[in-house]
């Protein structure tokens, strides 16, 4: 999921839940146009949903390569 959201290579120290919490959030295509900050239950699902297809996707991607 950081290498999806974040431009930078991965922390050492791993990120918090917060960040976490609004990164799914962008994943479902959230952006804070109202300035109140919180995630509604269905853009975090929307979320959830694309970050298991891009595991799927690499799980896949992994089998293939391993195929060869």
């Amino acid at each position: 999921m950081w290498s999806k959201i974040e431009t930078e290579t991965l922390p050492k120290k791993a990120p918090t839940l917060y960040w976490a919490y609004y990164a799914l959030a962008k994943l479902g295509r959230w952006h804070d146009s109202k300035r109140t900050g919180v995630v509604g239950w269905e853009v975090l699902w929307d979320g959830w949903f694309v970050l298991n297809q891009l595991i799927d996707g690499a799980r896949i991607m992994q089998q293939h390569i391993l195929k060869k």
